[in-house]
């Protein structure tokens, strides 16, 4: 009811004023009890009552209120109202204007009036409204609209920038080039009515700000099985702990998360930033005790994107490629699109931050007891160790899987280890031995006469298996746990060639007996390789046969290339640059040239030398043949 909304009371409130004779009232028919509802007469209500309801009209009728509300300021607005509500008051309170204006001066108003200002005042609302009420001098150093719009512009260039300037650093500047601008209140009274949060984000902001604003997708994990995809990223803890230096240090934990159930499939913590290395040997323990997945769903980072794992490895031994893996890169900088960042989140809040050594995700928010050096953190008693971190880590891990119930999406309050066993249909395996050489470091080395090299570190086969291959690429494959030995590929094959062994370096000085009796037994073992191939040795008349055969065909092939030219027709090909070549060679200054050209042409040919090898070969066929 309107009345009880002016009045600022309740309804059955207004009924007992009515009712009571103190406002007055009438049933007119509507939708109400009994066909009928009750009015309220307008003249009856306090005139502050009034006012407010033709304020509240004005409001509601006004045709231009967007424009109203977004050309002029607050002040101006609020001045508007004001007179507003002055002109209904006075059109309520029935009195002549002359003592409407002395009682409402002689009243605790602020500002008085005249009769004029309240004739103009009702004339202009009578015929434009609200808006035709406000104040419009001096606007320029009023109204957002005021500012000259290449000044704007300008201001804009200097504000809308990652350097976050201040808003009175770029007007100082704005006004060295336009002197006769509103003032700086102007300039930051508009800056915060256009300049939206996401505008300052997209161009004050980072990157990485502005693309966590973007909308992204709510997925359904109902469709998914366990195993189907898996996904994988490295963290900085957020604790510092002792290293086995004694050094203060923030471990990088890299794990391997069941999209489908959120569960924990392997991890590995580190004193070193995360690489293709790491994921490889977490990649392994996973595949090893789960079996293969279809879908690898990592971020965009080198790591992930390298050779080993990718297709586009040298070796054609990649990882996923291998696998039947298909890798899936989630979109840069949205952590919504890796479901493992959750896993991070909550490692920190239910782990992290009970220890004394928690710093922090950033520098500026690091606790009193971690803001220091690296240095004196590492002398503190509270710092745990590398051991000690991992172990409390490891326990809460198994406690994520097996014994917190999540009630994220799809996972209907039960633990990860139970929605992995329940969307468990299918399991790829391949042996172990393959999945552990495969999750090694492969590349691509040449066969060298020690064998091949590896980190600066040379591999042989004693057997000389590798003899064949002297000079040509080979695939290695070494596992990270057995520094010991390699397996070598056929590089275009991909068949098994053989296992090479560490060749273990002498000292300069101190070479012993052994050394040297395995040295001789690879040379050895190279020379009866080599002596398998040792070809028939030709006589020196077969040599000069086998040359004179070949000096006759290549002699009856010139006669009969020359006869065949003969026969044919020939047309002789012309454009400028032969032409220009043509006449080049017909010039005076180069006649001594070609006369001498022509002399070594026509030098008479030694009949008995060209004839050598003919009656060579004549001679001897029948030994020859």
């Amino acid at each position: 009811m309107e009345a009880a909304y002016v009045l600022n009371i309740t309804e059955m409130a207004v009924r007992k004023q009515a009712y009571s004779d103190v406002i007055e009232y009438r049933y007119a028919a509507g939708k109400g009890r009994q066909g009928k509802v009750l009015q309220i007469s307008l003249e009856s209500l306090p005139p502050a009552a009034q006012m407010r309801y033709h304020s509240i009209q004005d409001k509601q009728t006004s045709e231009n209120a967007e424009d109203y509300l977004s050309s002029y300021t607050g002040k101006q607005r609020e001045a508007a109202q004001k007179k507003c509500e002055i002109v209904r008051l006075y059109q309520s309170s029935g009195k002549s204007a002359q003592k409407f204006v002395d009682e409402y001066n002689a009243s605790d108003c602020k500002t008085s009036i005249s009769v004029n200002q309240l004739y103009e005042w009702q004339k202009k609302l009578n015929s434009g409204g609200l808006s035709a009420l406000v104040d419009t001098r001096g606007t320029h150093s009023k109204g957002s609209s005021s500012i000259p719009e290449e000044a704007w512009d300008l201001f804009c260039s200097l504000y809308l920038t990652h350097q976050k300037r201040k808003v009175s650093q770029c007007y100082s500047l704005v006004k060295v080039q336009y002197p006769d601008i509103p003032s700086e209140r102007t300039f930051d009274r508009r800056v915060k009515s256009e300049f939206t949060e996401l505008v300052n984000i997209r161009y004050r902001g980072t990157q990485e700000q502005f693309v966590n604003t973007f909308p992204y997708h709510t997925r359904d994990l109902s469709g998914l099985e366990s195993n189907e995809r898996w996904s994988s990223d490295h963290h900085t803890c957020d604790v510092m702990v002792l290293n086995k230096q004694g050094k203060a240090v923030a471990l990088t934990l890299t794990v391997i998360v069941d999209v489908r159930s959120t569960k924990v499939l392997s991890y590995r913590f580190r004193d070193a930033p995360g690489d293709t290395s790491v994921i490889k040997m977490c990649l392994r323990d996973a595949m090893l005790k789960y079996g293969i997945p279809l879908e690898f769903y990592t971020d965009n980072g080198k790591d992930y994107k390298s050779k080993e794992l990718s297709s586009d490895d040298e070796s054609g031994l990649s990882l996923t490629e291998v696998l039947g893996i298909k890798q899936v890169f989630a979109q840069p900088h949205h952590g919504q699109s890796k479901p493992v960042e959750r896993f991070f989140e909550s490692f920190e809040n239910e782990l992290g931050k009970w220890f004394k050594s928690y710093r922090g995700p950033s520098p500026d928010r690091r606790t009193d007891e971690t803001r220091m050096t690296n240095e004196k953190l590492a002398q503190k008693t509270y710092v745990p160790t590398m051991d000690e971190y991992i172990a409390k880590a490891a326990e809460y891990i198994e406690y994520y899987n097996s014994g917190r119930t999540h009630t994220g999406l799809n996972m209907n309050n039960q633990t990860p280890d139970k929605v992995y066993l329940d969307n468990l249909h299918h399991i790829r395996q391949v042996d172990d031995a393959v999945i552990k050489l495969l999750c090694g470091r492969i590349a691509v080395r040449t066969v060298q006469r020690n064998g091949v090299s590896f980190d600066s570190t040379f591999y042989n086969n004693a057997d000389g298996a590798l003899l064949p291959y002297y000079k040509q690429k080979v695939i290695v494959i070494r596992d990270p746990e057995d520094l010991f030995e390699m397996i070598v590929l056929d590089k275009d094959t991909k068949q098994y060639i053989c296992k090479v062994q560490r060749k273990e370096l002498s000292a300069f000085s101190k070479i012993t007996e052994e050394d040297i009796k395995t040295t001789k037994r690879e040379i050895r073992t190279l020379r009866t390789y080599t002596n398998s191939f040792k070809p028939r040795a030709l006589s020196h008349s077969e040599l000069m046969a086998l040359i004179a055969k070949k000096h006759l065909f290549e002699r009856d092939f010139a006669e009969e290339y020359k006869q065949r030219q003969a026969e044919i027709g020939s047309d002789l090909i012309s454009n400028p640059v032969i032409d220009a070549v043509t006449a080049a060679t017909k010039d005076n200054r180069t006649a001594k040239t070609t006369q001498e050209t022509n002399v070594i042409a026509e030098a008479p040919v030694d009949e008995d030398n060209e004839n050598f090898f003919a009656k060579y070969y004549n001679s001897n066929k029948e030994d020859i043949s």
